[in-house]
């Protein structure tokens, strides 16, 4: 597996991770995630380093397109700093009561599967892209099987891993838990940028081959 780890800085993972793309003509990027823009959408969720990902593709020459959760009276299109926003609705959302939130948790996954796939299918028809980006590992599966598809190059971006090692660490038990991610890091993307934040990312990663 090609493992970029980007050791606390983004920029270098990002860099590195673009190498293989830079022969793309039309230059379209369209990223999927569940994550919101955050700070430069004026609300009180989301993470920078997201908006930075996408940004950083919009200033190395791509038209930007990024495709995330809203709710019924925000999924239509907007621009923020050059970069297009697409919404798709889901409205189940994690459970936070002990005992239903794993549960809940694999019923979003499902749901996200889904509704991603078909919205970001939707999208590649229409703009013919050069790359794919998927967000998280909830993206993984819809981006790979919709670049496989469509013979594109894509890449995984994670920002962290919170327990993903330690339950790899305890067996099988373990890897069932975890079995969503796992499939994003076995999926044999063209190039891995993950972030470097404490949570073992990388080790994680060397460890799913």
């Amino acid at each position: 597996m090609n493992s970029l780890s980007s050791k606390n800085n983004f920029q270098y993972g990002l860099k590195d991770g673009l190498k293989i793309m830079h022969k793309a003509q039309k230059r379209i990027v369209i990223g999927l995630s569940v994550l919101q823009l955050g700070w430069k959408e004026n609300i009180s969720m989301g993470m920078p380093s997201v908006f930075f990902m996408q940004n950083g593709l919009y200033n190395r020459g791509f038209e930007s397109h990024y495709i995330t959760i809203g709710n019924k009276a925000n999924i239509k299109e907007s621009v923020v700093s050059g970069i297009h926003i697409h919404r798709f609705f889901v409205r189940f959302r994690p459970l936070r009561q002990i005992g239903l939130y794993s549960l809940s948790q694999w019923i979003y996954w499902l749901i996200v599967q889904i509704k991603g796939y078909i919205k970001l299918n939707q999208l590649t028809r229409r703009l013919n892209p050069d790359l794919l980006v998927a967000h998280t590992y909830y993206c993984a599966l819809p981006v790979y099987l919709i670049a496989k598809r469509r013979n594109l190059p894509a890449v995984f971006r994670e920002y962290g891993t919170m327990d993903l090692y330690d339950r790899l660490s305890e067996g099988i038990r373990g890897k069932i838990k975890k079995l969503n991610e796992i499939i994003a890091y076995r999926l044999p993307f063209d190039a891995f940028i993950l972030t470097d934040d404490g949570s073992r990312t990388k080790d994680a990663a060397i460890m799913l081959g």
